[in-house]
C-alpha cells in the first residue's frame, strides 16, 4: 500500500513539475512581443458622476463624449459630484472580448442586487437567479470602450 501511495506520489510531482517548465507557453504577450510600441495603446476615459438621486459611471472614448454621457445620465437630477480620469489600453485588449468583464445590476419587486461575471451569458443567467419574481430594470455594462 505504501509502495503504491509512493509511485502515485511521484508519478503525479514528475507530470506538475513537467509543466512548471515548460517554456511553450507564454502568459504575458506583452513583456515578449518586440514589436508592441506606444502605438499600440489606446487612451480611454472613466467617469463618474454622483447625483442627488443616485450614482453613475461608465467609459468612453474621448473625454467630449464622457463629458457628454455626464450630462446625458444626470437630466434633471443636480450634480453632486463627478470625475473623469483617462487609462491606457492595449489595442488588441479593446477588440477582444475575451479579456473584458461585465458589470450586471438587476432590480425587482423584492429588491436590489449587482455582480461581475466573466460573458454576458454569465451575466444574463445571474440576473434571472437572481432576481425573484418580475424584473423592474436590468442592465449589463461591458467594460472597455462603448461605440
Amino acid at each position: 500500500m505504501k509502495n503504491s501511495i509512493l509511485i502515485i506520489a511521484a508519478a503525479l510531482l514528475s507530470f506538475l513539475q513537467m509543466n512548471a517548465f515548460n517554456d511553450n507557453a507564454s502568459l504575458n504577450n506583452f513583456d515578449n512581443d518586440p514589436k508592441m510600441t506606444v502605438d499600440h495603446l489606446i487612451q480611454i476615459y472613466e467617469w463618474n458622476v454622483k447625483t442627488n438621486h443616485t450614482y453613475y459611471s461608465g467609459t468612453s472614448t474621448s473625454a467630449a463624449h464622457a463629458t457628454k454621457m455626464i450630462a446625458l445620465v444626470s437630466t434633471g437630477e443636480v450634480i453632486l459630484e463627478k470625475t473623469i480620469q483617462s487609462y491606457f489600453m492595449l489595442e488588441t485588449d479593446v477588440k477582444q472580448n475575451a479579456k473584458r468583464i461585465y458589470l450586471w445590476e438587476v432590480s425587482s419587486a423584492h429588491g436590489h442586487a449587482q455582480g461581475y461575471s466573466a460573458s454576458e451569458n454569465a451575466a444574463r443567467r445571474m440576473i434571472h437567479l437572481v432576481a425573484r419574481g418580475d424584473i423592474i430594470t436590468s442592465k449589463i455594462i461591458k467594460s472597455g470602450l462603448s461605440d
